[in-house]
């Protein structure tokens, strides 16, 4: 991944701020691979040098079960050149080499900073690197914080503080590398998924497998009567559910974030062939999440249908891809 250095100060200011308030801020950003915010340092007396300030993306994901317990969202890189542990972070005072290692003390330049400023930093996270929301769930706990470091003497940045700590929701980031149509009322290349049992056989159709979080998911179910000699079985009910599925360190936890059901006989006055059409409207608070750089970490989406007969319930299974933007491969 790239580090981005990016800032602008803003102005000298004069603050009263309770002592229990966080010094970070942050802004509304349109760019769901952004995070956008103000730092308000107060250097009153007595006035403290700064070799270097930075703020930093820090993410943790903590496993209840299995052998691992923590894990660095973003890995840290033994061979990288800077002394951070985050690969996402932003220099907002001081010179490029307060971040390097083995930088000896005498080449710091110090920044004499009194009284009162903010000052406004981006966070730009690579497009490339799929990141887990945050969530706290079962069997796994993700979180993000945004935290400020100070550069010290010493070969290293040490944090400001808890009032320098941010802990933030974050969306998670994963864009769809794909070229399917936003709108999932497109029904030219259905994706279909056949099932057939208890008396009867049919198929889970939608428009295709790849959605963002505000997308709506169409979906038809097709069922008929198996074969000639099951004139008498009924299809009592049909259900179609949303499923998301977190599978950390090998334990499952399924949540149905949204469900259709019916409840008739579908074969009465010798219907024989039926089609079940419904839409689910509601956003998806997650995103999927399949990389790999998380071991024992999924979050994988699914359509479920199933259909009850008087002989019992048969049904499938489709997966779906939620993601966060989208990014055309063309």
């Amino acid at each position: 991944m790239t580090s981005v250095l990016h800032y602008r100060y803003v102005r000298e200011v004069n603050l009263s701020v309770p002592e229990t308030s966080s010094f970070i801020h942050l802004a509304s950003t349109q760019e769901p691979n952004q995070i956008r915010g103000k730092v308000q340092i107060q250097n009153t007396y007595p006035i403290e040098n700064y070799y270097g300030l930075v703020i930093e993306l820090c993410g943790l994901v903590k496993f209840t079960t299995g052998p691992r317990n923590i894990e660095h969202i973003f890995g840290v890189d033994k061979n990288s050149s800077t002394v951070l542990k985050s690969q996402v972070y932003c220099q907002i005072l001081g010179c490029a080499e307060a971040l390097e290692k083995g930088t000896l003390p005498s080449k710091l330049k110090s920044v004499v900073l009194p009284g009162s400023h903010i000052i406004e930093f981006q966070l730009i996270l690579p497009k490339n690197r799929p990141l887990p929301p945050s969530m706290s769930g079962k069997y796994v706990e993700v979180t993000y914080n945004i935290i400020l470091y100070k550069r010290t003497q010493e070969n290293g940045y040490k944090p400001m503080g808890d009032r320098f700590k941010k802990l933030i929701n974050f969306h998670g980031f994963n864009p769809l590398q794909t070229v399917q149509p936003l709108s999932s009322m497109l029904w030219e290349n259905p994706v279909v998924q056949p099932f057939s049992g208890c008396g009867i056989s049919g198929a889970l159709q939608i428009p295709k497998t790849n959605y963002l979080k505000q997308e709506e998911i169409a979906f038809h179910v097709q069922i008929e009567k198996d074969g000639t000699n099951v004139s008498q079985v009924l299809a009592k009910c049909v259900k179609v559910s949303l499923l998301k599925t977190v599978i950390a360190n090998y334990s499952t936890e399924v949540e149905e974030l949204d469900s259709f059901i019916t409840n008739k006989d579908y074969f009465n006055e010798g219907n024989n062939n039926v089609c079940v059409k419904g839409v689910f409207t509601s956003k998806r608070d997650h995103p999927s999440y399949k990389d790999l750089t998380i071991g024992g970490l999924l979050i994988i989406h699914n359509i479920k249908v199933e259909v009850t007969t008087d002989e019992g319930t048969t049904g499938g299974l489709l997966e779906l891809f939620i993601g966060t933007t989208m990014t055309n491969t063309e």
